[in-house]
């Protein structure tokens, strides 16, 4: 049985050190399956948030009708 899987994307955003929340709309339903990636501009390096420590997750209610 193949199982098939689709990764979801949104952004980039550009971070001014204020900005607090960013909407994404694809649907997930558990927060852990949101990645977040900061990448400087002098390095051009990603490096991957950590939840809960660098960055939270609020999604809404009914994912059908509002995914994000």
């Amino acid at each position: 049985m193949t199982i098939s899987t689709t990764i979801r994307a949104d952004g980039p955003f550009d971070g001014d050190g204020v900005i607090v929340n960013l909407d994404f709309e694809f649907k997930v339903f558990d927060d852990s399956e949101v990645q977040v990636l900061s990448r400087l501009d002098s390095s051009g390096v990603d490096t991957e948030l950590t939840l809960g420590v660098d960055y939270t997750v609020t999604l809404n209610a009914n994912q059908d009708v509002a995914p994000g």
